[in-house]
């Protein structure tokens, strides 16, 4: 790799997260003290500033079906963004998030906790256009410390946590069954899986 430029001090307090926007070829960071910043690719020119978390922003992730901007925080708050910087909807977890992703085969947000994984629904009716997460989603807890890292994979959701485990998921979108049910899992898991909806 070739270093092409360094910006520094772009925010007050250490930067915690960052993720990319591919359709606006924007580079978006998140902070220590709750801020998040975009930023255009190629310049590194300031775009938009925007605050509103109250801890750190965790994780941050770019929706790109509906041109949403999400960002998690150790504030408990999960907040999706519009195109203006302003909230399209937030959610209050009530405990700490520490990353966030998106399940485009089932089309559902997928967030990291201490120790267990929610999983959140669109709310019936509403599009990608205009999504609207249901506030009741489904937890499982099969980890034994903070789950910081999820990826998903067609109908798959893989945690991995502080812990050192690996787990792997497959979820459901039948009618009446809207679960993730626990397939694979390596490392330190000691003990056996829950589930809840709340």
């Amino acid at each position: 790799m070739e270093l092409k430029t360094t910006h520094k001090e772009v925010h007050s307090k250490p930067i915690t997260a960052i993720t990319v926007n591919h359709l606006r070829r924007e580079i978006i960071t998140g902070s220590e003290d709750g801020s998040i910043k975009i930023w255009e690719s190629e310049s590194g020119k300031t775009v938009q500033h925007f605050h509103r978390h109250q801890g750190w922003v965790t994780d941050l992730y770019f929706w790109q079906e509906a041109k949403l901007l999400i960002s998690a925080s150790n504030d408990g708050l999960l907040i999706l963004w519009g195109s203006s910087s302003t909230p399209h909807q937030i959610l209050n977890i009530g405990h700490p998030i520490y990353c966030v992703c998106w399940n485009s085969k089932r089309e559902q947000i997928v967030i990291g906790l201490n120790k267990s994984v929610k999983r959140f629904n669109l709310v019936e009716g509403s599009t990608l256009s205009s999504p609207s997460l249901r506030k009741k989603c489904e937890t499982v807890t099969n980890h034994q410390d903070l789950v910081k890292c999820i990826v998903c994979i067609e109908s798959r959701v893989y945690t991995a946590s502080f812990d050192r485990a690996l787990v792997m998921y497959e979820t459901t979108s039948y009618p009446s069954d809207h679960t993730m049910h626990m397939i694979s899992a390596s490392g330190r898991l000691t003990r056996p899986p829950s589930r809840a909806s709340r």
